[in-house]
């Protein structure tokens, strides 16, 4: 957990310093097993090493690796079935990973629950709910709470909804660092913003916008909200 936690600080400091749309809909079936719906933010691909749409393209693949994470790891492992109760289980020694998903009459809420010391980190975890994931049975609107290790502290919130033109809007907030907002319209194109450095969190220090063709353009600003740079690809 720490290695994602760790690219998201590196990334942070970048900007100080200077699936396809429609595949996040789950598969909504009683006796089939669910799939995880994935990230919206899909920006179109490039050969361009532009620095500008490089920084973009890193952005969107951080924001998609912390909502995957848990399917990523855990989908490899057949899951069973209890009831309305499905569940993937990782054993390594005394390490335990649990991701669970209970079917609801209106939603599906995913949870991933560590247990035993992680060999890797060295890190012993106490029934820790790393996080929850809320998913409407529509797949139009997902919300997700990340927690600090062995703590009921939310560290992360990461909320995405499909909108009646079918387009994205999402929200990802590092509680106390910055907020990130993202747009992705039904043709790929799109802005994102990041708000606030510690202790701004409404000042807009990151925008930048790109057309369905993937051609964009990028500004950031100071602690005191004024530009101090502009570029394009």
């Amino acid at each position: 957990m720490k290695e994602i936690k760790f690219i998201l600080f590196v990334l942070f400091a970048i900007f100080i310093i200077g699936c396809s749309e429609n595949s996040t809909e789950p598969v909504k079936d009683e006796n089939t097993d669910p799939q995880f719906p994935m990230f919206p933010l899909n920006l179109p691909e490039l050969q361009s090493q532009n620095s500008d749409y490089q920084d973009l393209k890193n952005v969107a693949n951080v924001l998609k690796q912390n909502h995957e994470f848990p399917w990523n790891v855990m989908k490899i492992y057949q899951p069973k079935k209890n009831g309305n109760l499905w569940t993937r289980t990782f054993l390594m020694g005394d390490f335990t990973a649990v991701l669970t998903v209970e079917r609801k009459e209106n939603e599906d809420l995913w949870t991933l629950v560590l247990n035993g010391t992680d060999d890797n980190s060295n890190i012993t975890y106490y029934n820790y709910l790393e996080r929850e994931i809320h998913v409407e049975n529509s797949g139009s609107k997902i919300s997700s709470k990340l927690y600090e290790e062995n703590s009921s502290k939310i560290w992360a919130t990461i909320d995405f909804e499909k909108l009646s033109d079918n387009s994205w809007e999402g929200n990802v907030n590092f509680i106390g660092i910055q907020r990130i907002e993202f747009k992705q319209n039904k043709n790929k194109s799109g802005e994102l913003l990041i708000h606030g450095v510690y202790n701004t969190p409404d000042l807009i220090t990151y925008k930048s916008f790109w057309n369905e063709t993937g051609n964009g353009e990028v500004w950031k600003y100071d602690d005191s909200g004024n530009e101090i740079y502009h570029g394009a690809w």
